[in-house]
């Protein structure tokens, strides 16, 4: 495994738009370590998030936030994102 997440110096800051930091993720580790803070898995142009600063990202990035849905019943669980996908390395952050 290897990819790149960039990081900001805050967590939980919904206004936040500053991704400063490159954090190679190699292992487990690096990757606890990286998502401590809140993070993104795109670099953009003076580090700043938006559709048009995006410059590249070496992985992708979903939620499985079942917004659609209340009943549990109707929920994707990671496992049913992973089979889905299952021809992908897939790294999870819960």
């Amino acid at each position: 495994m290897k990819f790149t997440l960039y990081t900001a110096t805050c967590r939980e800051n919904a206004k936040n738009i500053k991704y400063p930091n490159d954090v190679e993720v190699i292992d487990e580790e690096s990757l606890k370590s990286a998502v401590q803070s809140d993070h993104v898995s795109a670099k953009f142009t003076d580090d700043k998030r938006s559709n048009a600063n995006f410059i590249e990202s070496d992985c992708l990035m979903f939620d499985c936030d079942n917004r659609h849905s209340e009943n549990p019943e109707d929920w994707v669980t990671p496992l049913e994102c992973i089979e889905l996908l299952q021809y992908l390395t897939i790294m999870m952050e819960h």
